[in-house]
This record gives structure tokens, C-alpha cells and sequence, in this order.
């Protein structure tokens, strides 16, 4: 491990990253003598996977966008945090600040009015153009993920009975609960109406996917403060493995909708 990678994963920096790994603010540490991305968390990786720099890897991204220019800027600031502002991107304005400046290791972090736009406006998980980029991105990989569709039951009753402001409010509600469902490295994101999609890194098999289907049931069926008890509000699930060999992410979510559905038909 090189020095700069050292000083990442050493105190008392250890502890900073972690906290920044749940944090909803898209960070990460880069050599700004090279432009090389060091360390990023999960929300940097699905922010810069939806801005389109035209680079496979989204942790390349905002290396490649980093002009000479800006590297010598900040270079020679000082040690102060700057505004760098990436034209190439949008154009996008990120913060940088000294991790060690001596060595040229900073941290970037997106501010959270440009995050943002990679949120769904009533729920406040990933949006549709923000999951079907990660999801594009963990195709590209080696690591085997699993996709799962998520369907709401009884929703439709809900927004007709209480009107569709409860209705945001139950998706939201929801949305965080399949949220605490998943670790750290996983996404959920609202795909449309009351439909979620679920990327779990590191599933081969459905014997691994099973524990986290049936929590995500479990928490979806749960009472709501916002509606009567007796809506029965639940949740179909379906899904599709990257093992099985599909050959697109297309048909890996058309795998997911349609197993999802069966599973729906089955238990109706």
C-alpha cells in the first residue's frame, strides 16, 4: 500500500471515513498531483455514475475531469478549502478541502444541492436516472449484485381513500424502511409510482437474498401512523442474480418485474 493510501485508512482519519461512508454527501480523497481518486464513498460513486464524463468507471470520472489547471490551483492555495469548478460536468462546483496538503491528498465532497438531482423529490431515495446508472456501473464489474423490484400492495386505495399527499407521505415512509434494510453498499431507488428497485452488491445465490427480501416485507407491512391499520399495505418482491448470465441490465430488471409479478399473482 502506497504512503497516500496509508494515510487513509490510518487514524485518525479511519473514523472520519466511516462516518462519511452513511453520510447522504457524495466525498471522496484524491491526489490532486495526479488527479488519482484514493477513496470515495458510496454516494460519490452513484453521483459521478449519472454525470455521463464518458469514462466506464464512475470513480474516474472527476479524476478525468480535473484539468491541469485546477490541480495546480489547488496546489498552491495554501492548505485553504477552494471551489473548483468542473466545466466539463455541467458545469459542476465541488468542495475541496486539505486532508494532508503537504502530501496533495484533498478531500472533494459534491454539495448537496447538486446531489440532489440524483433524488427522488417525494421520497428522497435515488431517483430512476440515478438507479439506472449505478445499476449500468455494477454491470461493468466483476462482483456479483442482485436486483430486486419491490411493488406495493393496497397502494392505489390509499391515494384514492386519504388523497395523494398521505400517499406521498406513505412512500416516503417506506422508502426509509427498505432503506434500513440494507448495508452500506447497497441502493434503493424509486422507480416509478409505488415500484422501488433494490441493487444488493455481492449476492450470487438466493439463499443470501432471502434474509433481505423478507426483512424489506416485513418492515413494509408494518403499521403505518399515517393510514388505518387496516389498509394491508404490503410489499411483492422479485428479482434477478448477475450470475444467471443476463446479457443486459434490461433484462435483468424485465427478469426482476416479471418474478415479482408471479410472486404478486401467487399470494393473491
Amino acid at each position: 500500500m502506497d504512503p497516500l493510501s496509508k494515510l487513509l485508512h490510518g487514524p485518525p482519519h479511519t473514523a472520519y471515513w466511516r462516518a462519511l461512508v452513511r453520510s447522504p454527501l457524495a466525498a471522496a480523497a484524491i491526489d490532486v498531483n495526479s488527479g488519482r481518486l484514493l477513496k470515495s464513498n458510496p454516494a460519490f460513486e452513484r453521483f459521478t455514475a449519472t454525470l455521463g464524463a464518458g469514462m466506464e468507471n464512475g470513480l474516474d470520472k472527476l479524476s478525468a475531469a480535473l484539468t491541469q489547471h485546477d490541480r495546480e490551483a489547488l496546489r498552491g492555495d495554501g492548505g485553504e478549502q477552494s471551489t473548483v469548478v468542473i466545466e466539463s460536468l455541467g458545469p459542476v462546483a465541488v468542495e475541496c478541502s486539505p486532508i494532508d496538503h503537504r502530501a496533495g491528498v484533498w478531500l472533494v465532497c459534491v454539495p448537496d444541492a447538486v446531489f440532489e438531482t440524483t433524488r427522488d423529490e417525494v421520497t428522497g431515495v435515488a431517483d430512476r436516472r440515478c438507479l439506472m446508472a449505478d445499476l449500468q456501473r455494477r454491470s461493468l464489474g466483476e462482483d456479483p449484485f442482485a436486483v430486486v423490484f419491490v411493488d406495493l400492495n393496497g397502494f392505489k386505495q390509499v391515494n384514492d381513500l386519504l388523497g395523494h399527499m398521505a400517499g406521498d407521505r406513505v412512500l416516503r415512509e417506506v422508502a426509509q424502511r427498505i432503506d434500513s434494510c440494507l448495508r452500506e453498499c447497497d441502493l434503493v431507488g424509486r422507480f416509478g409510482g409505488d415500484e422501488f428497485v433494490v441493487l444488493l452488491d455481492h449476492v450470487s445465490c438466493e439463499a443470501e437474498l432471502a434474509p433481505v427480501t423478507t426483512r424489506i416485507q416485513k418492515e413494509v407491512a408494518r403499521p403505518l401512523a399515517s393510514i388505518p391499520e387496516d389498509a394491508g399495505l404490503s410489499a411483492s418482491v422479485g428479482w434477478s442474480l448477475s450470475v444467471d448470465g443476463l446479457e443486459s441490465v434490461a433484462e435483468m430488471l424485465a427478469a426482476a418485474d416479471t418474478h415479482m409479478y408471479a410472486n404478486k399473482q401467487a399470494t393473491t
